[in-house]
């Protein structure tokens, strides 16, 4: 299939040897030759126009980085047909905004901002929050990112494949790379150690344990449940979250252990 594509188009394959998607983009950074450089998961599916939609809204509003439209997708089978009848639903005016948020499903940063960040740091492999701490550090250095309704991706999120391999890892207790220092024992780390990493990378102390608290009253509140069901059944199931408090607190104080070994050996951009 590569080999078809190269012949109309200046593609290369690299074949990745290391493991961690922050480890992948780095080393495709650092091949990239051109004014753009566009992120994108494994488990997309794009339109024609859609590298163009993300090149010309960049020019237009003079944007350092824009996130697309990420459309999940009902059924992990489906492809650019499925895509262009959701595309058709929605409104054709749908306003470009700044955004709070960066997305590695999904964006597209002039090359001259993605040196000014060096690459994804290596830290976030074997967890979440490695595009969250991207964008963070692109907002500290100036840049300005753009929401961007006119390049949309179709997720497929399949049960398995890309980089889930870690996920398997966990589940069948291999070490994973936050686990460098120590390894996870009967109580599991929860929030993610490199969420928590993510949390003392960039907020002050006071905002993390506003961040904790909020985290742990969220929890209490039985969101799943539908407004019709009974109120003694929301009654119950948010006393039975309220009980389980302390063993929320522990896993807590295992993932901040974890991220704290993260901070002390500091970012790594290889």
């Amino acid at each position: 299939m590569y080999e078809d594509v190269a012949q109309r188009l200046p593609l290369r394959v690299i074949w990745q040897q290391s493991l961690g998607s922050c480890r992948a983009r780095n080393e495709a950074i650092r091949l990239c030759g051109g004014d753009y450089i566009l992120f994108a998961d494994d488990d997309t599916r794009v339109l024609p126009d859609y590298l163009e939609n993300h090149v010309r809204l960049l020019q237009t509003y003079r944007a350092h980085a824009a996130n697309g439209l990420d459309i999940r997708a009902d059924d992990h089978r489906q492809g650019c047909e499925d895509l262009a009848r959701k595309l058709a639903h929605r409104s054709p005016n749908a306003p470009v905004h700044v955004e709070s948020k960066f997305s590695n499903a999904n964006s597209c940063v002039r090359r001259e901002w993605v040196g000014k960040c060096i690459g994804n740091d290596v830290n976030f492999d074997g967890g979440y929050g490695e595009d969250s701490d991207f964008g963070q550090r692109l907002a500290k250095k100036g840049a300005v990112v753009l929401h961007n309704p006119y390049s949309a991706n179709l997720h497929l999120k399949p049960p398995a494949g890309g980089f889930r391999l870690w996920g398997q890892r966990a589940a069948q207790r291999r070490r994973l790379p936050w686990e460098f220092n120590r390894r996870t024992g009967w109580i599991k780390p929860k929030p993610s150690p490199t969420i928590v990493y993510g949390l003392l990378k960039h907020y002050t102390p006071l905002q993390v344990r506003e961040w904790f608290l909020l985290y742990v009253l969220r929890g209490w509140w039985p969101r799943y449940l539908k407004p019709h069901e009974s109120s003694w059944k929301r009654a119950l199931l948010l006393g039975f979250r309220i009980l389980k408090t302390p063993l929320v607190l522990l896993r807590i104080r295992v993932a901040r252990r974890f991220a704290r070994d993260l901070w002390q050996r500091g970012p790594i951009y290889e």
